[in-house]
C-alpha cells in the first residue's frame, strides 16, 4: 500500500495492444491505492488511449529519441514522484526515471538496466500465462479474476464520427481490421477478410473497414471485394474515433493486433485470427471474444515481421471455418 496522495509514475508500454493489456493491472493498483495520483509516461501516439482510462490522473508524453529522453527526465525530476513502475523491458524506459532521480524504481531485469532499478521484480509469468499478469507483478497487485480493461469513449466523439461518416442508428455494423502493426506475419489474407465481410453483408450488416493511413490500400482491397455496403475508413479516424467506430460495431473481425484489443475493450464482439502467435499469452481480454487459431502449430510470443511459415499458417485458416464459428458463437449478430 502506498502512502496517501503519493505521486506515482508508470512508464507505459510502446504499443497499443500492450497498453490495453496492461490496463487491468493499472485498475487493480488504483483500486488498492485510491488516493494516489497516477501519471503515465508514453509516446505521443498513445496519449489518447490513456486519456480514455479512468485510473490515470495525468498522461505525460516524450519524444522517443535521445533528446526527448533527457528532456522528459529533467521535467520529471521536479514533479515529486516517489515511485516509478516501469512496464517495458527496454534500457531507455529504465533510464528516464533513473535520470529523473525518482527514489524507488520497480521493473524487471535485463537489457543492462538492473543497476538503474531499486527494486527488481522477479518474472513469475510462468505461473500465469497471459501477458497482463506481467504488469500486475510489476505493480505488486493480484486478483483471482482479472478485471477487463476499462475504456470510456467520449460521447461527443461518438456523435461526431456518426455524423461524419453517416452511420444510421437503425443499421447494424460489422468492423474488419485487416492490418497488423507487426507486419505480414500476423495478417490473415485480405481476400479471406473480404469473404467474411461478404457474409456479414449478406445478413444485412454494413461493413466498416479500419486501419492506419499506411493500410489504406490493403483495406481498399477488402472494400472492392465487398461492394457498396462496405466503407474504407483507414487513415480517416483519430485513435479516439477508431475506438468510437468499434464501440458502434456489433462485431469485429481482426488479426492479433492492437485493433483487436481496442475492439474488445470498447465492447465489440471480437473474432480474432491467430497464426503462430499465442492466444493464451496475448489474446483479447473480455468475455465476448472468439479466437480462431491455426491447428497443430508451435506458437511463439515473438515472430519475425515477415515469415513465410507464419503466412502459410494463417492461410491454413479458411474463411469457411471462421464463418462457421461466427454463426455458432454470435448467432444473434448474424441471424437474418
Amino acid at each position: 500500500m502506498n502512502d496517501k496522495n503519493d505521486k506515482i509514475l508508470i512508464c507505459g508500454t510502446n504499443w497499443l495492444g500492450d497498453s490495453i493489456i496492461s490496463m487491468p493491472a493499472v485498475q487493480l493498483f488504483k483500486k488498492s491505492n485510491p488516493t494516489c495520483h497516477i501519471s503515465i509516461l508514453v509516446k505521443p501516439a498513445l496519449k489518447d488511449i490513456w486519456a480514455m482510462h479512468s485510473a490515470i490522473d495525468e498522461v505525460l508524453t516524450f519524444a522517443p529519441d535521445k533528446k526527448g529522453t533527457f528532456a522528459v527526465a529533467s521535467i520529471l525530476r521536479d514533479e515529486s514522484f516517489v515511485k516509478a513502475y516501469i512496464f517495458p523491458n527496454s534500457f531507455r524506459s529504465a533510464l528516464i526515471p533513473y535520470v529523473a532521480q525518482i527514489k524507488q524504481r520497480y521493473g524487471m531485469s535485463g537489457k543492462w538496466r538492473s543497476m538503474m532499478l531499486t527494486d527488481i521484480v522477479k518474472d513469475d509469468s510462468s505461473m500465469q500465462n497471459h501477458q497482463q499478469y506481467e504488469y500486475m507483478q510489476i505493480l505488486g497487485v493480484e486478483s483471482e479474476v482479472a478485471p477487463t480493461p476499462e475504456l470510456i469513449v467520449n460521447p461527443a466523439v461518438i456523435d461526431s464520427i456518426k455524423a461524419r461518416i453517416l452511420l444510421d442508428d437503425n443499421q447494424k455494423y460489422a468492423a474488419i481490421i485487416p492490418g497488423a502493426a507487426r507486419g505480414d506475419s500476423k495478417r490473415w489474407p485480405d481476400e479471406y477478410f473480404a469473404e467474411v465481410g461478404c457474409y456479414f453483408i449478406d445478413r444485412g450488416l454494413k461493413l466498416l473497414v479500419l486501419g492506419s493511413s499506411g493500410e489504406r490500400a490493403l483495406c481498399q482491397k477488402v472494400v472492392d471485394s465487398c461492394g457498396s455496403a462496405a466503407l474504407n475508413l483507414a487513415g480517416e479516424t483519430s485513435l479516439q474515433e477508431f475506438a468510437a467506430v468499434l464501440s458502434l460495431s456489433a462485431i469485429t473481425v481482426c488479426n492479433d493486433s492492437g485493433g483487436m484489443h481496442l475492439a474488445a475493450a470498447v465492447g465489440s464482439k471480437v473474432v480474432a485470427i491467430f497464426g503462430l502467435t499465442d492466444p493464451d499469452k496475448t489474446g483479447p481480454l473480455g468475455m465476448d471474444s472468439l479466437i480462431v487459431a491455426a491447428d497443430g502449430v508451435d506458437v511463439s510470443r515473438d515472430i519475425p515481421r515477415s515469415s513465410e511459415r507464419a503466412a502459410t499458417c494463417l492461410r491454413s485458416i479458411k474463411p469457411a471455418r471462421v464463418i462457421e464459428e461466427i454463426s455458432s458463437k454470435f448467432k444473434s449478430v448474424v441471424s437474418i
